[in-house]
């Protein structure tokens, strides 16, 4: 059972015209689920502190969704991020769920999310922002899924148009992100057209297999290709990371906890 946690390294070149020339290095992390990595999770702080990132992208499910759950390790923990490192903070299905359903988590949601927006983040509820980052033009987009697609044992596929009809399209004269929480609909965020999709939510699959697959994903899809790691498309990009945390079943097997760090590379164009 792997509870320590380490920071993976993704390298990326964007050669498209118009962008300008620069560097830009993120900091992601998903699924953090009121865990601690050391106290006050100063593990995951030194990570972050080692890195020096110009942004911190938060891809959802920072508390657990359950009746009578403390908000307080979350909240905490992202009142300290904020304080430090420009935050952009998009949902996962826990924030969604506590939100949406009052009758089983009372009021809960609404004190979190009144709480978040005291802070000094971003938070993105299908909503997007624009940015320059050491130049370079940045849109993030925050996805809010519909409950329907979370579902367990659902197959239902999800329309680009659930996407499209929140942000439109992808404009080539600038470098857009996607937050997306759940990752087993990657073919229509490569499809939509985001340069970079950041999603977690599947913890790696519980035990790591290979490159990217993982045994068992919380909506029960047994060895599961899109567990973990990047794929590209086209120059297009879609990244799921194993998550910095874990609920209901503290099992890690080859599948640490990780935080990401993206190095952007915009080179000169001629």
């Amino acid at each position: 059972m792997e509870k320590k946690i380490i920071k993976k390294v993704y390298d990326f070149n964007v050669r498209r015209k118009g962008l300008g020339t620069g560097d830009i290095r993120l900091a992601f992390f998903s699924d953090l689920h009121n865990c601690q990595s050391g106290r006050e999770n100063q593990e995951l702080f030194a990570i972050l502190d080692g890195m020096h990132p110009d942004l911190v992208l938060a891809g959802g499910d920072i508390p657990v969704a359950k009746p009578g759950m403390s908000l307080e390790p979350a909240l905490s923990f992202l009142e300290r991020l904020s304080r430090e490192y420009p935050v952009c903070y998009a949902e996962g299905n826990h924030e969604y769920r506590m939100k949406i359903y009052p009758d089983v988590y009372g009021d809960m949601g609404e004190r979190y999310f009144q709480a978040l927006r005291a802070l000094p983040l971003t938070l993105l509820e299908n909503q997007d922002v624009r940015m320059r980052v050491n130049g370079i033009p940045l849109r993030i987009c925050g996805y809010e899924m519909d409950r329907t697609y979370y579902e367990r044992f659902s197959r239902r596929g999800l329309p680009m148009g659930e996407i499209s009809r929140h942000f439109g399209k992808p404009s080539e004269e600038e470098y857009t992100i996607l937050l997306a929480h759940h990752p087993g609909y990657r073919e229509t965020y490569l499809q939509w057209g985001a340069d970079l999709t950041l999603s977690g939510h599947y913890h790696g699959g519980v035990m790591r297999l290979g490159k990217h697959r993982g045994v068992i994903t919380p909506d029960f899809r047994l060895f599961s290709d899109k567990c973990y790691g990047a794929y590209e498309r086209g120059g297009k990009i879609a990244l799921v990371t194993s998550g910095a945390g874990e609920h209901t079943v503290p099992l890690r097997l080859f599948n640490p906890r990780e935080v990401v760090e993206i190095n952007l590379s915009f080179p000169l164009q001629e």
